[in-house]
């Protein structure tokens, strides 16, 4: 190691070079990888994320209605779960003489199924209990409860809950952070369980299917039994334009910028940063291999030197390995 220093020393313009090389590609290569990393997580959040998806009668944006669940149960044998929930939605409850502007989402308990949640408190059964809610861990400590927030009481929409668990904030997840979480059965909604087939761009229904459903036949049934099913909202819509209004949707293709009803992915710009980031560091690999190669044929002569006194191969090849891995470490 002595020596490689000493060569490094008198060979100071290869060492800036290569040092300079190496630091400018980590400095956007690191940020670009943990985007890339982050958005990866959100889009691949459940293991089964190929078999869920979603279907929307809007291309603009992500939008549902109440009977989706019931619709594909009936009509598509190939589902095997749904989940529906109303996400983002703002409102105003009392905890004591205190009020608090919070996010609300409104949920069954399969959704726990689809979207990774973390309780640290409590369970998802809590919720079989329409007065009862989950609040998130930051909204506990917000409110001053901290992880006693349990059996303790809020107000909202006139209704008194009781928090019967603790759930960690959302983090690398499609869904956005919410402060509450409530049973979508429950007395807020009303009115669209009174008119279960009216779209809103807040509700949203994911469905698991079986393994090996072809996609194109699993859309090409959806819109057999949406004719039927939803014929008020396509009485006006040729049979030409069904695809055009009616799209699937896979878990890793969630992509809301107009609902705000998930978190918003752009998979261009995801491809994008992910070559991006392939670029850099294939450009600081051969960089770094070029180097190093330029510095080999300087110190060849000390190599030979080295064999020529007794030592192997492999110590001179493990030598310059060695070497090699300590220098990465410095830049």
């Amino acid at each position: 190691m002595k020596s490689y220093l000493n060569f490094l020393s008198r060979n100071k313009l290869y060492t800036a070079i290569e040092v300079a090389g190496i630091s400018v590609a980590l400095a956007f290569i690191i940020p670009l990888v943990s985007y890339v990393s982050d958005q990866w997580l959100v889009n691949h959040g459940n293991p089964d994320y190929n078999r869920i998806y979603t279907f929307t009668f809007y291309p603009e944006y992500i939008a549902g209605c109440f009977d989706e669940p019931e619709f594909l149960e009936n009509n598509i044998p190939e589902v095997e779960e749904t989940t529906l929930f109303s996400a983002t939605r703002p409102a105003d409850i009392k905890v004591g003489d205190d009020s608090y502007s919070i996010q609300l989402l409104l949920c069954d308990l399969n959704f726990f199924d689809f979207i990774p949640t973390h309780f640290v408190r409590g369970n998802r059964e809590v919720l079989n209990d329409v007065t009862s809610a989950l609040v998130s861990e930051s909204f506990a400590l917000k409110i001053g409860f901290g992880r006693d927030a349990v059996g303790k009481h809020f107000v909202l929409d006139n209704v008194e809950y009781t928090i019967e668990g603790i759930v960690s904030d959302y983090d690398r997840s499609l869904m956005h952070p919410h402060d509450v979480i409530v049973n979508i059965a429950g007395p807020t909604l009303h009115y669209y369980w009174e008119h279960p087939q009216r779209i809103h761009y807040k509700d949203m229904c994911l469905f698991r299917v079986q393994r090996g459903t072809d996609r194109d036949e699993l859309l090409r049934k959806i819109h057999q039994a949406a004719r039927v099913n939803y014929a008020a909202f396509y009485k006006d819509i040729g049979e030409d334009q069904l695809e055009n209004y009616m799209q699937l949707m896979r878990y890793d293709e969630l992509a809301d910028s107009h609902s705000y009803t998930v978190t918003n992915i752009n998979p261009f710009v995801f491809k994008a940063m992910l070559i991006l980031s392939l670029l850099l560091l294939t450009f600081a690999v051969f960089n770094y291999i070029a180097l190093n190669v330029a510095m080999g044929t300087f110190r060849a002569k000390e190599m030979a030197t080295r064999r020529l006194l007794g030592s192997t191969r492999a110590v001179v090849t493990g030598k310059i390995l060695a070497e090699t891995f300590c220098m990465t470490l410095v830049c």
